[in-house]
């Protein structure tokens, strides 16, 4: 097998980029492609430090804000350690609102969650859907919904319930981690309520914080991974074997074992034409005097604006992983037939 080059496999995703929406240039090709790749990529802070000193200054030199402090502690105090009734009722009793308010504010927020719920996924199964009408329409340089949809019905589909399950994981994981973070932090919570004040934690307190708030940030560059090359490389192996996600994981699992460094090159480089593509998009928009901010914030104008950088980051992986046989080289076009030829006939005497 040839030596693999990420390099090359940019700048055949950057001509084949330049072909698809540049030669020719077609508006209506542009605003179909925009359109698959924006249910495709559907869905795809700061902060400063706190002196405790001076939270204190302030206040004592706040009595007001000092009492609504103390009133919010007693309440939850009240709410947790009561006696008076059940931790529902006492809530009621704090908020100063009837049990039968409290219970159709509760509802309400259970509906709205279900409604959020549903919809999520049924995003999510058209983003699945739609990542290989996408994928497809760029291999082949068309712009057709309809046989794609139907062809990769069952690719689509894994692929959903794939990033349900990997969503499940990430979850779960996320609210282990919280809880015990909240379980670590709970001494320093009730010596809060007690003293009716912020007080500073101890080293104990400080440890647990930095050892769950390290694990959680590896958690989550471990899943963002595991979802970059899915997206990059499994979809591609399924779309082109016809393979479920577990089948094309394991494929590609084993095309990883060939040559791991290509891929971790990989992602190198592709982080770095990521912060290429942010700083030339950013620069635009500032040329534009920030009305291309303006555009980018509209749902569907901003994806079809910035079509060529997603476009050549669909193409990127795929082009990388036609390196690896003739099994994911991507075909080239067929040439135009020849113009017809026209006879024209002797005139009749």
């Amino acid at each position: 097998m040839k030596k693999i080059s990420c390099m090359d496999a940019a700048d055949a995703a950057w001509r084949k980029m330049v072909v698809i929406l540049f030669k020719p240039f077609t508006f209506a090709k542009w605003v179909t492609l925009g359109f698959c790749a924006w249910i495709a990529y559907l869905g795809s802070g700061g902060g400063g430090n706190f002196n405790f000193n001076s939270f204190g200054d302030r206040n004592a030199k706040n009595p007001k804000h000092n009492e609504q402090i103390n009133a919010f502690v007693n309440a939850l105090k009240e709410i947790f350690n009561g006696d008076s009734g059940n931790i529902f009722t006492r809530t009621a009793e704090q908020c100063h609102i009837s049990v039968n308010l409290l219970t159709g504010i509760c509802a309400g927020i259970a509906f709205a969650i279900l409604i959020i719920i549903v919809l999520s996924l049924v995003l999510a199964w058209l983003k699945s859907r739609f990542g290989f009408i996408l994928l497809d329409n760029l291999i082949y340089d068309r712009t057709d919904i309809a046989g794609p949809w139907k062809k990769f019905k069952t690719c689509g589909n894994s692929a959903f319930l794939w990033r349900l399950v990997l969503c499940i994981v990430s979850m779960a994981g996320f609210m282990l981690l919280l809880i015990l973070g909240f379980v670590s932090m709970l001494p320093w919570f009730k010596s809060i309520l007690a003293a009716k004040t912020l007080l500073k934690p101890d080293s104990t307190v400080i440890t647990w914080m930095v050892v769950d708030g390290s694990i959680t940030l590896i958690f989550g560059l471990l899943i963002s991974l595991v979802y970059f090359l899915f997206e990059q490389f499994v979809v591609p192996v399924m779309y082109w074997s016809n393979l479920k996600a577990v089948e094309a994981w394991k494929k590609f699992l084993a095309l990883a074992k060939l040559d791991i460094a290509v891929f971790i090159r990989y992602v190198l480089l592709y982080i770095v034409f990521s912060m290429m593509a942010g700083g030339a998009i950013l620069i635009a928009c500032l040329a534009t005097c920030c009305i291309g901010f303006l555009l980018l914030i509209i749902p569907f104008a901003g994806t079809v604006a910035i079509l060529p950088v997603l476009v050549f980051f669909r193409l990127f992986g795929v082009e990388l992983l036609a390196q690896f046989g003739p099994e994911y080289n991507i075909p080239v076009p067929p040439p135009e037939p020849p113009a017809a030829k026209i006879i024209e006939l002797p005139p009749e005497a």
